[in-house]
């Protein structure tokens, strides 16, 4: 008897069910998510993508053929 009420009060609690909280949590999940995201990204592209360094990626075409790099 005391797990089914523990349990209905902590479904009836959750912000998907309290309407007036719900919209409000939601937003303030998406802008932390986007926040959280935007920061690991820019620190991966920074510390991944460095200017003026030559990539290691190979440079092959659709037939296998070696491509040469512009030399611009």
């Amino acid at each position: 008897m005391m797990s089914s009420q523990l349990i209905a009060w902590y479904l009836s609690n959750l912000p998907a069910y309290r309407t007036v909280v719900s919209p409000l949590a939601s937003a303030l999940d998406t802008t932390g998510l986007i926040t959280i995201l935007s920061v690991f990204l820019t620190m991966y592209g920074v510390a991944s993508f460095i200017v003026g360094e030559p990539s290691t990626a190979p440079m092959l075409t659709l037939t296998s053929h070696k491509k040469e790099a512009d030399k611009l």
